[in-house]
């Protein structure tokens, strides 16, 4: 066996955070900038791509990296590069490969390393994390594999421990939860802060709701339905996919490192939300069709439109939880992200079969706090004045 893998040297992990000391609050929190979170591995400043779809922390084996990427790849700071001891890499080595695929379609395969931790002047030893050795983009895709933050709930089972119950594990954190809050940003990407076993913030309009937790351990709620919201506030129709038997409810899950709305039959809901912009531009009289073009399709299949169509566009009304009792809003500047006087939509077709995944979308118009000891999560709109759930 190739002991040196582990044996050369401590690797010294510092998060760049803030820890709250206090008793059962205790909390790291972390800025977000552009999706990204700030780490320093064995001596190198990383910039770790937060999911909240991943249980674990996932780096680059750096030798691996400039010979998929190039020379210097590893200079980007979002390349998360780390090198194992000796001139080789991490892998081939006698440690045991796993594999794990993701929301978008990927594939990588990693070793786990077990190293000396240091989170926030907090020594932890026997640190888990995994070592990217191999990765597989989404079909159609060519995006280079960013090392990983996540706050998945793990299963026990798993060869990483997620870095939540690490932490609580060691007394970093008092508990197995987070929340993600957001700043206004233009720009595609999601800015604010991490906290690390944070209590669920309760103010006006919050949504708590039970997490589902019979399909996956993921962030996932239940989407009962979706509708189209007037600017008067009133739902003018639902919309209905078509699918198989009675049940019209979707598991659906909540990920911060998804940029839009993955909805079955996407594009009947997109075909809606067209219909419902031409008549509040052009309302229609008999014998009068509109021929207003709204945007055009990249070859990618995108829509990109205009930015003054936005304020004919709805906001979606997403039903959650198993009655459809809970309604979380999102607004069109919230699922298009504009670039000049261009706006590209985001609402996709999910890739997975009955699922929806409400992404970046939902982030920019809720800030989520997600507790895996009560199986809540809340949903506060922003701005809103809050307080500690009890």
């Amino acid at each position: 066996m190739r002991l040196v893998l582990l044996a050369g040297g401590i690797v010294h992990l510092i998060l760049a955070a803030v820890v709250d000391p206090s008793g059962g609050d205790r909390t790291v929190t972390l800025p977000i900038q552009d999706n990204h979170v700030k780490m320093t591995v064995d001596g190198l400043e990383m910039n770790l791509f937060l999911d909240s779809g991943t249980d674990k922390i996932l780096v680059n084996d750096g030798v691996w990296y400039e010979r998929k990427y190039g020379m210097r790849a590893c200079e980007d700071p979002r390349a998360a590069c780390f090198y194992c001891p000796g001139k080789a890499g991490c892998y081939p080595s006698d440690l045991p490969v796993f594999t794990a695929d993701f929301l978008d379609g990927s594939v990588i395969k990693y070793v786990v390393h077990t190293s000396t931790v240091m989170l926030g002047g907090h020594v932890i030893k026997d640190a888990e994390f995994g070592v990217i050795v191999d990765f597989v983009p989404p079909a159609n895709a060519h995006f280079k594999v960013p090392g990983t933050f996540g706050v998945a709930r793990g299963y026990r089972t798993n060869p990483v421990e997620s870095p939540l119950a690490q932490l609580r594990n060691r007394r970093v954190i008092g508990r197995e939860s987070f929340s993600i809050r957001t700043e206004s940003s233009e720009d595609g990407g999601i800015n604010g802060r991490l906290t690390l076993g944070d209590a669920i913030q309760v103010g006006s309009g919050t949504q708590m709701i039970p997490l589902d937790t019979t399909w996956t351990r993921k962030v996932s709620v239940w989407v009962f339905s979706v509708a189209l919201v007037n600017a008067d506030g009133s739902l003018p129709r639902i919309f209905r996919s078509k699918r198989l038997g009675g049940d019209r409810s979707y598991v659906g899950y909540v990920v911060h490192g998804i940029k839009s709305l993955h909805i079955p039959h996407a594009e009947g809901l997109i075909d809606e939300i067209f219909d419902h912009a031409k008549r509040a531009m052009d309302p229609p009289s008999p014998g009068h069709r509109s021929e207003i073009k709204l945007g055009q399709r990249t070859k990618r299949g995108r829509w990109v439109l205009r930015k003054a169509v936005l304020e004919y566009l709805p906001t979606l009304a997403f039903r959650l939880g198993s009655d459809g009792s809970h309604v979380v809003k999102i607004s069109p500047t919230d699922f298009t992200r504009c670039k000049g006087e261009k706006c590209t939509l985001r609402i996709v077709e999910s890739k997975i079969e009955d699922r929806v995944v409400l992404g970046a979308p939902l982030i920019r118009a809720y800030d989520v706090s997600v507790n895996f000891g009560s199986n809540m999560i809340g949903l506060q709109p922003r701005y809103s004045q809050l307080t500690v759930a009890s």
